[in-house]
């Protein structure tokens, strides 16, 4: 037969054992516990079950899951979304380092200013806190830039909603040819 469940992919509720696919005389085909099979059944109290409430269970689950374009939308929505919060997140955090670097630039200039620090100790803080605020103002830079791709690649995902619907379309075809059996 063609099972969807092979090489111990599917596993005994019972024991744990692989369930094996097994096509019986007159083509029955059904899963039927190794452990079982391997033990007998004071190992194991599952007895076997028919293909079709396996398999048929599994493709109603793809079907309704994998195949379903509003689901498959709105978990690719929900992705971008959780992206987009994150990628605000740093930009913010980093926008705020720089914002934090500026003052300390500022503090510093006028400690130098009313002359509590030598001009040796100002150009080094200088120096240092100059290099701070600019890699964190770059920083917040490029995640601006990476969060207005996203919010266009957001956009651009609810104009694709026709491709989803073309893809989840491919989809039942293959998931209907698999079931079949490729026939």
């Amino acid at each position: 037969g063609h099972y969807i469940f092979r090489k111990g992919h599917l596993r005994c509720g019972s024991c744990g054992e692989a369930m094996i696919p097994t096509t019986r005389d007159r083509g029955h085909e059904s899963y039927v516990c190794y452990g079982r099979t391997r033990n007998g059944k004071d190992f194991c109290s599952q007895r076997p079950i028919r293909r079709e409430l396996v398999d048929g269970a599994v493709w109603d689950y793809f079907a309704r899951v994998a195949l379903d374009v509003e689901a498959t939308k709105e978990a690719v929505l929900e992705q971008a979304n959780a992206k987009v919060a994150e990628v605000a997140a740093l930009r913010d955090q980093a926008a705020s380092d720089a914002a934090r670097a500026q003052d300390r630039l500022a503090r510093v200039r006028r400690d130098y200013t009313s002359g509590a620090l030598s001009v040796t100790d100002w150009q080094g803080f200088r120096d240092e806190l100059t290099a701070e605020h600019a890699a964190a103002a770059a920083e917040a830079e490029r995640l601006s830039d990476q969060h207005r791709a996203l919010v266009d690649e957001i956009v651009q995902i609810d104009a694709e909603d026709a491709v989803l619907r073309e893809l989840a379309g491919i989809r039942a075809l293959v998931a209907g040819q698999a079931r079949d059996g490729g026939r």
